[in-house]
């Protein structure tokens, strides 16, 4: 089952972040293999690097400024920015057991301490290692949502209901408008249009989008040119 005309023309986004209700943030990106992978890391505090089902097996890099801890009982690696990083971002490769590559390209910033979750549509639940620890709470309901709306599908067990709501930003140079809600028992997901009206190139990022009982933001784009627009997505907790 598909929804109407204008929810069909809307693009899968390559970014995926989730932000639970906690000082520090979860982000889960969608990508395939030999993708870029993009995000923010805490200069302050560890930030945590792990594949979805699968394990990493290196990072190769040639950045300074950070210090890598491998946990071999997870697969995860461990990131933190070491004294002498004057800004500059993570850019580097990371290899997987199965045989897949992700660029990932991390801009340090002054926030909390990051968990950074790379998940692969080529990968089932069902390929996942028997040691693998227990996925994150909710991670997979929102992400199968999110994915589902970037799609255009109808999620089951959700109303979908398009709209044309305008929505308040302080940021004038901004347009957001809401257009496609999913309401189902546990979360609410909305899509919303967002319009740069101005003549400069707008940075942006999930935080812009975040607030109290939100739990997932996703954007097409983290740069937006004049007159351009894109989607945001995000889920949140039914009131």
């Amino acid at each position: 089952m598909r929804l109407s005309r204008t929810a069909k023309i809307i693009k899968t986004a390559s970014l995926l972040a989730l932000m639970p209700l906690f000082a520090d943030a979860t982000q889960i990106k969608l990508a395939v293999d030999n993708a870029e992978v993009s995000g923010n890391l805490s200069v302050i505090d560890l930030n945590r690097l792990s594949l979805v089902n699968d394990r990493i097996k290196s990072v190769k890099t040639n950045k300074y400024g950070y210090e890598f801890i491998n946990d071999d009982a997870s697969g995860d690696v461990y990131i933190k920015t070491t004294a002498d990083n004057i800004g500059d971002p993570l850019n580097a490769f990371v290899i997987s057991e199965k045989g897949f590559t992700y660029k990932i390209l991390f801009v340090p910033a002054d926030i909390p301490s990051e968990q950074i979750f790379i998940k692969n549509p080529a990968i089932t639940d069902d390929e996942s290692p028997k040691d693998n620890k227990e996925p994150v709470p909710y991670k997979q309901e929102i992400i199968k949502l999110i994915k589902e709306m970037g799609q255009g599908d109808i999620e089951l067990g959700y109303k979908v209901k398009s709209v044309r709501t305008p929505v308040y930003q302080k940021d004038r140079s901004l347009r957001l408008t809401k257009r496609v809600i999913y309401k189902g028992t546990k979360y609410e997901g909305l899509i919303y249009e967002l319009k740069n009206v101005s003549d400069e190139v707008k940075q942006l990022s999930e935080d812009l989008f975040a607030k109290s009982g939100i739990r997932a933001v996703k954007l097409d784009k983290l740069s937006l040119q004049p007159k351009e627009v894109i989607n945001v997505y995000t889920v949140g907790d039914m009131s």
